[in-house]
């Protein structure tokens, strides 16, 4: 099995279309946090963006704010919890139910919003710019088609359409799986060398910081499907690298993915799909600071 994955290794861990829609959502996400950034919320993180992201302007349940974005509620409330402390964001109670909390912005945090907006149209013109209007109009409407989302919710986002798209195309992988791997670990299948990755390397390959790739790392071990082995070049470093078990999951996997663009081939019609992929990589290939407005 482990042969099968190293001749089939070349390309289809890093371009298929998984990779490729999760790669340019994170492009659009630095896009958005270079324009805070620069305006002086360096302390907001990727993740805290999900927060903003689903919270209505007149406050939510932080259950449908879960719900809109895909995580538990326990995390959102830990992304609430933060923000909280950032005085973007206030527990009030709800007026329909004394017993419920709705999450609401602050004034800051309406402020903040409306830097947003400008962040969310600055990843948007940057696609629009590498693509132009016509491929990106043709984009947006083939990964709502493949997310299943209307007009309304798929456009002024190119970011969010992306993380969308490209959490559909994880789940139909995974539902392809025997169930024990998950969106997390599935990070650590796309990011990880044959011969071995540091940890430093891994989670900058995944977009995510040290920590939580930490905690990744620690169940897929327990999962027994990576383990930690001595750096050949440096004998105080460790490596990440694939045990037996984690070689026999990637080649299951690599059929997965085949089958899983099979689906979407046949859903989107082949054209569809291969324009999908033009554009997706003529985005990530694209010098962000050549897009840049002047004025930003």
């Amino acid at each position: 099995m482990a042969t099968l994955v190293m001749q089939s290794e070349v390309g289809w861990r890093t371009e298929n279309l998984g990779a490729l829609l999760f790669a340019a959502r994170n492009r659009a996400v630095q896009a958005k946090l270079a324009v805070l950034y620069g305006q002086g919320h360096a302390i907001v993180t990727d993740a805290q963006l999900a927060l903003f992201h689903n919270l209505d302007r007149s406050g939510a349940r932080p259950t449908l704010i879960a719900e809109r974005a895909g995580l538990t509620k326990s995390s959102i409330s830990e992304l609430v919890e933060r923000a909280v402390v950032m005085g973007l964001v206030e527990r009030v109670a709800d007026p329909h139910d004394g017993r419920a909390k709705r999450i609401c912005y602050t004034p800051p945090g309406l402020a903040f919003l409306e830097l947003l907006e400008t962040a969310i149209a600055v990843a948007d013109d940057g696609f629009l710019a590498a693509v132009g209007p016509v491929a990106m109009r043709h984009t947006v409407a083939t990964l709502a088609q493949y997310a299943e989302l209307d007009g309304t919710a798929a456009s002024g986002n190119i970011g969010r359409l992306f993380g969308r798209a490209a959490r559909r195309f994880v789940g139909d992988v995974l539902a392809r799986t025997d169930g024990n791997i998950g969106e997390p670990r599935l990070m650590l299948f796309r990011a990880l060398d044959l011969d071995g990755t540091r940890l430093t390397d891994v989670a900058a390959r995944s977009n995510v910081t040290k920590q939580a790739m930490r905690e990744t790392i620690a169940l897929a071990v327990q999962a027994g499907f990576i383990e930690a082995r001595p750096d050949p070049e440096d004998g105080r470093a460790r490596l990440l690298a694939f045990t037996p078990t984690g070689l026999t999951v990637l080649a299951q996997l690599r059929l997965a993915v085949t089958d899983a663009e099979r689906d979407v081939a046949c859903l989107l019609g082949d054209p569809a799909l291969g324009d999908l992929r033009r554009q997706l990589k003529t985005w990530l290939a694209t010098d962000q600071a050549k897009l840049r407005p002047t004025n930003q």
